[in-house]
């Protein structure tokens, strides 16, 4: 008698069949559990700007998270031959209609940034022909404050000064580069805004 009869023998014949079993049981709970898992996917894209044959040209969107975790969304759109910026949130549900980030028909080039402070309030900064100027947008309110100037020396290439925010210590931080004096020296600058109240 082999070592598994003797195991099983004078075992109950349920007993001695649900043992020898054991071993086909594991792999058929984890394949019906593997088969009832759902996979991570794109939920499918919405449309934040419908085409517009006035407006034809846009750029790619920058976006942010607010302290709540929704996502905000602002791109440069084209006016006949006009720059200005746009923005869109997202309300828990869906993405609301665009808004026209007021004052802002001086943008020029597709770069920007914004970031949210402690207060919830959107802080952005964009480049002009001139300065780099930044606006305040309180969600609560839907009013906007500014331009205030962040750079008041206008650089020779404002296409390409890049300006990026970020916050941290209670303080809005803004870098970018230019290249004021000749072309072809570039500097790195940056600015902060007064400690948040």
């Amino acid at each position: 008698m082999h070592d598994a009869d003797r195991r099983t023998f004078g075992l109950g014949t349920n007993e001695a069949r649900a043992r020898s079993g054991l071993a086909f049981a594991f792999p058929i709970v984890f394949l019906m559990a593997a088969s009832g898992r759902s996979f991570a996917a794109w939920q499918g894209a919405a449309i934040l700007r419908c085409a517009d044959p006035e407006a034809p040209h846009m750029t790619a969107p920058h976006l942010a998270t607010d302290n709540h975790g929704f996502p905000w969304a602002v791109w440069v759109r084209v006016i006949t031959g006009r720059e200005s910026l746009e923005l869109s949130q997202w309300d828990g549900r869906a993405w609301m209609a665009p808004e026209r980030v007021p004052n802002t028909d001086d943008h020029i080039g597709t770069y920007l940034d914004f970031v949210f402070d402690t207060n919830d309030d959107l802080f952005l900064v964009h480049p002009t022909s001139g300065p780099i100027k930044s606006f305040r947008f309180s969600p609560g309110t839907r009013e906007w404050t500014g331009p205030f100037i962040v750079n008041d020396a206008a650089s020779l290439c404002p296409y390409y000064c890049y300006p990026r925010i970020a916050i941290g210590g209670g303080e809005i931080w803004a870098a970018w580069f230019c290249s004021d004096a000749n072309q072809y020296q570039c500097q790195v600058r940056a600015n902060r805004w007064n400690r948040l109240r």
